[in-house]
């Protein structure tokens, strides 16, 4: 009896150690073909032909036919890199990116093995990394409407306002970044209200918010007059700006925010003014002011607008007049209410650092062919494979645990080990006094300890996010001890497994099965099991 229990043990190990084993295998096949196609597979890459010259007796290091995805810069026909730290790198100027976690994670360097025809990962140099440049320089005017229509919500403006110089402020310590500001109601008040463009710095960036915070409102809305003393401020001294021989001057930018319609600019020499786009000073700031190009590069107007109380019923003009101000439509932030400014605001002072950002790209100096940068996980390879393995119970025929393994993309193998429950019928020598002895047969409970390991083609039958849905055929091995002896079934398997978009999996199966010992009876098993799956 115990070498039996000793031979049950033994082979549920061996089962069990096959079934790890094969799992194991195709995991290493899969993660050895998911390594190489971590590039393939990327939706964030930067991507080109790599080549090293010389030229003038000097090593020239070269980047050409350069494409991307799900990352963003100033595209050139192609780059020049330089050495640095013993490797080749190179920039990507106003680098950007979609991917959630943005560049924190570094960028993986991989060259095209021309020999396998497959992407060959280089753990051995550097991650590309993003990185704020100190040789740029920037011109920012801050136009803010003070007028009393913003009521009770113009100590949050002024909040929303100093929290955007904030932002900058934490790119621009060395003053990189010349800010100016002005706040809007009448003629006279927007002309003395004015903060003349300075280098933003540690001295400066206490001066600016006490600025804004001395703010006062008042009657009238001269938004046209303030957006062409911000322009005329900002030509006068983007045109006198000296900057070093390595400093790049990386553009101007008009920041304007308001909650109603220009009531108040007017200049003889422009013309009467008008309603909405007619108003020849709107057409003026337009077509004039906003369209100047300094040191080669235009300005940039960003307006972010809200509907205060004076929009009324001509919203729809609002939004014309306003968007008609802004650079393009993606400069034209409209808030649904003034709970979202604050975000408006925040989105645009980091569109700004994000012109500063720098991604540096790293090669290997003795490298010769294509290049690519990724970032951030691949997917993994879609397949028919809906889980690595899964562990729970089984009840109905057999009542213990099950576990489930897929070796393969549609092959799966499942260990059972529990108790089954019979009936049988055995004959028994009867004997009375009466009539002597004879034969009869009675009925007899057994229970059967068993291990079956099956092995099953599973084709998925319906896919969705919430619920796929698999069929299965196949066929196995029950061994195990019924009435102190040995056991021995053969069957086969055919079912159902629905798999949850959590983590469960619930499974209906009939088995026909033989046992071939002790019962010594055809029987159909039906089970219903419930396991966890493992991705």
């Amino acid at each position: 009896m115990y070498i039996k229990r000793i031979v049950i043990a033994t082979s549920f190990i061996l089962w069990t150690m096959l079934a790890y084993s094969q799992s194991s295998l195709s995991e290493m096949y899969s993660h050895s073909k998911s390594s190489s196609q971590q590039a393939e597979k990327a939706k964030y890459y930067i991507e080109g032909d790599y080549s090293v010259n010389l030229v003038n007796g000097q090593f020239e290091y070269k980047l050409e036919n350069i494409v991307s995805k799900g990352i963003t810069f100033t595209y050139e026909d192609y780059k020049i890199g330089e050495e640095r730290d013993e490797f080749e790198v190179f920039y990507f100027d106003h680098a950007n990116t979609d991917y959630p976690g943005g560049f924190d994670g570094g960028l993986k360097f991989w060259k095209w093995d021309k020999n396998n025809n497959k992407w060959q990962i280089d753990s051995e140099t550097i991650d590309g990394e993003l990185q704020a440049s100190k040789n740029k320089v920037m011109t920012i005017m801050l136009v803010l409407d003070c007028s009393t229509s913003l009521g009770d919500k113009f100590d949050d403006l002024k909040n929303y306002a100093e929290r955007f110089i904030d932002i900058i402020y934490e790119k621009s310590h060395d003053g990189n970044v010349r800010l100016g500001i002005i706040g809007f109601n009448t003629m006279s008040y927007t002309e003395k209200t004015v903060y003349p463009i300075t280098e933003l710095n540690q001295k400066s960036y206490y001066s600016m918010k006490s600025f804004i915070e001395r703010l006062k409102k008042d009657k009238q809305t001269a938004m046209y007059y303030a957006m062409r003393l911000a322009s005329d401020y900002m030509e006068d001294y983007v045109n006198n700006i000296e900057l070093d021989e390595n400093v790049e001057y990386d553009g101007s930018y008009i920041v304007t925010f308001t909650d109603g319609y220009d009531n108040n600019s007017r200049d003889p020499e422009i013309g009467i003014p008008a309603d909405g786009l007619l108003n020849p000073y709107y057409k003026y700031v337009k077509d004039k002011c906003l369209t100047k190009e300094l040191k080669g590069k235009p300005i940039e107007s960003f307006v972010i607008a809200v509907e205060g109380n004076d929009v009324g019923s001509n919203a729809q003009r609002f939004r014309e007049v306003l968007s008609g101000l802004s650079y393009d439509d993606d400069h034209f932030k409209l808030a649904d209410n003034f709970d979202q400014l604050e975000e408006k605001f925040n989105e645009i002072a980091k569109n700004l650092i994000d012109r500063w950002n720098n991604l540096v790209c790293f090669v290997p100096p003795s490298y010769y062919g294509k290049v690519r940068w990724t970032l951030g996980k691949a997917p993994t390879p879609k397949t028919d494979k809906p889980y690595k393995f899964s562990i729970g119970v089984i009840a109905v025929n057999i009542n213990g645990l099950s576990m489930k393994y897929f070796t393969g993309r549609r092959w799966a193998m499942q260990t059972d080990i529990g108790v089954s429950f019979f009936e049988i019928e055995k004959s028994r020598y009867y004997y009375t006094s009466n009539y002597g002895g004879y034969y009869g047969k009675y009925t007899k409970k057994i229970n059967a300890i068993m291990l079956h390991q099956t092995f099953m083609w599973e084709p998925r039958l319906v896919e969705s996010d919430g619920l796929n849905l698999h069929g299965m055929f196949g066929a196995g091995v029950g061994v195990g001890i019924a009435d102190d002896d040995l056991e021995i079934v053969p069957q086969g398997i055919a079912g159902l497994e629905f798999i949850f978009g959590i983590p469960l999996t619930l499974q209906l199966d009939v088995r026909p099965m033989y046992y071939t010992k002790v019962i010594d009876d055809f029987k159909i098993g039906f089970n219903i099991s419930a396991r966890y799956y493992f991705k």
